[in-house]
């Protein structure tokens, strides 16, 4: 089934910015391994500036996930990369934040610490799957 002009302008518009975010989450990946390692080390008003960087960066994902596959006609509970499917992906999202806003309210940067490196980076590093799925999926439309 061919595109229309405008569906191809749209998948265009979606193969770029896909191809935006695979560069800048590894990106993403490095300030979390870096965050998680000198926490404890850092000015704590540093620390707490480059997380909300990363968590300001990682809240783009749920929005591109939902409007790529709302683009795409993936359905949101069709898993992905192993058993993920968008829908889980932007539920565990969801709560790492919460969890992270709670740990930072509570001051507690043992908890930041550890919710960085144990759920925020590999939710950065399944984001990537993800997006490369995607991404792969968006490229075949293209070619219709």
């Amino acid at each position: 089934m061919a595109n229309t002009v405008d569906q191809q302008q749209q998948l265009d518009t979606l193969a770029s910015v896909l191809a935006g975010m695979q560069e800048y989450l590894p990106r993403l990946a490095q300030g979390c391994e870096s965050l998680a390692g000198t926490l404890h080390a850092m000015d704590k008003a540093e620390a707490l500036v480059t997380l909300s960087q990363i968590v300001e960066g990682m809240s783009y994902c749920p929005k591109l996930i939902q409007s790529a596959t709302a683009l795409l006609g993936i359905k949101v509970a069709e898993p992905l990369c192993g058993n993920i499917s968008p829908a889980s992906y932007i539920g565990d999202l969801c709560l790492i934040f919460n969890n992270i806003n709670e740990a930072t309210q509570n001051e507690d940067y043992s908890m930041i610490a550890d919710l960085t490196e144990y759920d925020l980076l590999p939710a950065v590093q399944t984001a990537q799957e993800l997006f490369a799925e995607i991404q792969k999926r968006s490229m075949e439309r293209i070619g219709d």
